[in-house]
């Protein structure tokens, strides 16, 4: 099952943090390639993946809109991109709904 958002970006593009929150995971893997993950509280997490550089640490406070990194083609990809996934209290959501709601609080 695929998962998120996959949104085009050319390698290097900035990568902003949507909300702002915790860095829980700045790391590699296998399938995502390098990745970030932010704690936003209340059960929300937002994923960031493929980069080609990673520019926070684990245990960072981001702001939103903070740059967590840069667009790339790591992992198992067939071309640079970002995908962006949303997840909230273990559910994966639409990114972009999360993203309006975030605009309103």
């Amino acid at each position: 099952m695929h998962t998120g958002l996959e949104l085009r970006a050319a390698t290097g593009t900035p990568i902003p943090a949507s909300g702002e929150g915790e860095v829980i995971y700045a790391g590699h893997m296998v399938v995502p390639g390098n990745v970030v993950v932010i704690d936003h509280g209340g059960g929300f997490f937002s994923r960031y993946m493929h980069l080609s550089e990673i520019s926070v640490n684990v245990t960072d406070q981001v702001k939103q809109g903070q740059q967590v990194g840069l667009a790339g083609a790591t992992g198992r990809v067939e071309a640079p991109h970002l995908h962006w996934e949303v997840v909230w209290k273990g559910v994966k959501t639409d990114p972009l709904k999360i993203t309006k709601a975030w605009s309103h609080l």
